[in-house]
């Protein structure tokens, strides 16, 4: 690909009236018998394929608009090259991101990179031609470019080189919400197993609940409830007791006995600026229990079933047949 350079003294009104190209002084394309008085192409910044490799002779001439005219002749050499290796990085800061051009060509053969074009949003037609996968967005080395909102880009880089030779490469642009989903996060000593049941030996054992959260907004309450089968609070409902709350991340050391009966201690998390809220669960068996412990896994699935028995055995007095004995007041 060929770049006119030439200068047309435009302060003084001229402005360039046409360009000529003869890409091979020692040919004749027009067939008129002089090699050197072809046009082979009239645009201003033309390409053009070379049959063979070589060193070939060109010329450009300029006429202005006051009827001046100049010529230049160069030399042109044709080489065999690698073809361009397109590739790049990016670093993400809230919604800015920063790309970093890492692309390859064949520097040994003098081969530069002469144009980028980065398309930073392969899904959506930023010129309005109906196209996504073909906008110039930004035609630097390495450019930054804000998003507007969160989620996952596809981002094209495509580089041509000193040859006209060309490659692309895309990437998925990560946009992360600082927000996340919140999540509960509920431990025990002694440690829970691969069930989430404490296992206890004997009775009035204590166990030390260690209880925290991530993600949402960082501004936590926790509530623990002992016992989801077991109304503390006196309001007819059992899964909605306050036993222990904190407004940090911390511990809760509470004994438990065999009286109590089936146990599942509840943690629940709440994000003091959205509202939003998240559960944990862990049983607490006794060895003696374990055969018929495996019934209250508290998957998400089971956990809903239990808080829905609990619910309905306050409200109807209807046990759904796990078997439930009357719990005393702890």
């Amino acid at each position: 690909e060929f770049e006119n350079n030439s200068f047309i003294d435009s302060d003084q009104g001229v402005e360039l009236a046409g360009t000529y190209w003869d890409f091979d002084l020692a040919t004749d394309s027009d067939g008129n018998g002089v090699k050197d008085d072809d046009y082979d192409s009239f645009d201003e910044s033309p390409s053009y394929t070379y049959p063979e490799l070589g060193t070939y002779k060109v010329s450009m001439t300029v006429v202005d608009t006051a009827g001046q005219s100049d010529s230049v002749t160069q030399e042109v050499e044709v080489k065999e090259t690698s073809d361009p290796v397109a590739a790049f990085s990016v670093t993400v800061e809230e919604k800015t991101a920063t790309f970093k051009n890492t692309s390859t060509v064949d520097t040994e053969n003098g081969v530069d990179i002469r144009s980028y074009t980065w398309d930073f949003d392969t899904n959506t037609d930023s010129d309005g031609d109906t196209i996504g996968e073909n906008d110039t967005d930004a035609s630097t080395k390495n450019p930054t470019f804000e998003y507007a909102d969160y989620g996952n880009y596809e981002a094209l880089l495509t580089i041509v080189d000193t040859y006209g030779k060309t490659d692309s490469a895309t990437q998925t642009v990560e946009i992360a919400d600082p927000i996340q989903p919140l999540n509960a996060l509920f431990t025990s000593v002694p440690q829970a197993n691969s069930l989430s049941q404490v296992v206890l030996s004997a009775d009035g054992d204590e166990v030390s609940f260690y209880f925290s959260a991530e993600g949402g907004s960082e501004d936590y309450s926790y509530s623990i409830d002992k016992n989801i089968f077991y109304d503390t609070n006196g309001d007819a409902v059992r899964d909605n007791d306050n036993d222990y709350t904190a407004r940090n991340s911390g511990s809760w050391k509470t004994p438990f006995y065999t009286s109590y009966g089936q146990v599942v201690s509840k943690l629940t998390v709440t994000d003091n600026e959205t509202g939003e809220t998240d559960v944990a669960t862990l049983q607490v068996v006794f060895e003696g229990d374990l055969g018929s412990a495996n019934l209250f896994n508290a998957t998400p699935k089971q956990m809903a079933l239990l808080l829905l028995s609990a619910l309905f055995t306050t409200i109807f007095g209807v046990s759904m047949a796990f078997g439930f004995k009357p719990l005393p007041r702890r």
